[in-house]
């Protein structure tokens, strides 16, 4: 039997205060790959400009979308972003 190893990618950040700046802070620790994590990055950009606005749903699901692979990082922090919908 060979040894598999894994990667644990979780983040266990706190979600108080401001989500944006914290999820900024957990993909910029935890993604290791740069054009993903500017993409990541990017997305959490377009999310706080939109917070408030109907187009933030839009916004949450292109993020959800590109961060399909990250969802160790990017789970915590789903339910607080879903709860801003308009």
């Amino acid at each position: 039997m060979s040894a598999q190893s894994s990667q644990d990618n979780t983040s266990n950040a706190p979600i108080g205060g401001d989500p944006f700046s914290s999820l900024k802070l957990a993909l910029t620790e935890n993604v290791h790959e740069p054009e993903q994590r500017a993409r990541m990055l990017a997305a959490v950009d377009d999310m706080r400009a939109l917070q408030g606005q109907a187009a933030f749903a839009d916004a949450y699901q292109r993020f959800v979308a590109i961060s399909s692979g990250q969802m160790g990082v990017v789970g915590p922090y789903l339910a607080k972003f879903a709860a801003m919908f308009k």
